[in-house]
């Protein structure tokens, strides 16, 4: 990801789809360029956004002139504006100049949705060690598709979810099925999400 400084990231079409499309966090993109006043105006907001939730959320821009073609498949029309992805999709946008409490309040309401899923992903991966869903104590079996591709049969105990994770890519486990340090990592899971064991 190439950054312009520390605080956000500096999106185009070389790494606009691994960076946003495919992102396992929210990202905001905000569409400018340099000539636009408003940009300029909304530019700090941007970056303090990106220090406010850094490692929970991305947030970058694209350059609209430097970047036509993302413009385009985006229908930009008036700028900025600024666009709230969600796993690959458009959940939300702005445009012009809005305050840094809208802004933050979108993407704090999907950073919140994507910990609730990431802590219930994450529960169902474990489902079969030492800890029960907070959510769906009832472990069933069922087939998860990976973002790696892979589809595992496993036990979840949330029925009917696309799983995020299979237990190769998932950090609990190295290898098919073999658990490493489950004390250990699991306790980070906890006091991550504050989730209690079983």
């Amino acid at each position: 990801m190439t950054t312009e400084n520390a605080s956000y990231a500096t999106f185009n079409a070389a790494n606009f789809s691994r960076d946003v499309l495919h992102s396992l966090q929210p990202v905001l993109v905000d569409f400018w360029a340099p000539w636009c006043g408003p940009c300029r105006v909304l530019t700090p907001t941007i970056e303090e956004l990106a220090v406010e939730f850094d490692g929970q959320a991305t947030v970058g821009e694209v350059n609209v002139d430097d970047n036509p073609h993302l413009a385009a498949q985006y229908g930009m029309r008036s700028i900025p504006t600024v666009l709230l992805f969600k796993e690959g999709q458009v959940v939300d946008q702005t445009v012009g100049v809005v305050p840094k409490q809208v802004l933050a309040e979108k993407l704090r309401a999907l950073v919140s949705a994507a910990t609730y899923h990431t802590c219930q992903v994450e529960n169902a991966v474990v489902s079969g060690g030492p800890m029960k869903n907070l959510y769906h104590p009832a472990s069933i079996e069922t087939d998860i598709t990976c973002t790696c591709g892979a589809t595992v049969h496993t036990r979840s105990t949330v029925p009917n979810m696309r799983v995020a994770v299979c237990s190769n890519c998932h950090p609990f486990f190295t290898g098919r099925h073999k658990m490493v340090d489950p004390a250990g990592r699991v306790e980070v899971f906890r006091k991550k999400y504050g989730t209690p064991l079983a």
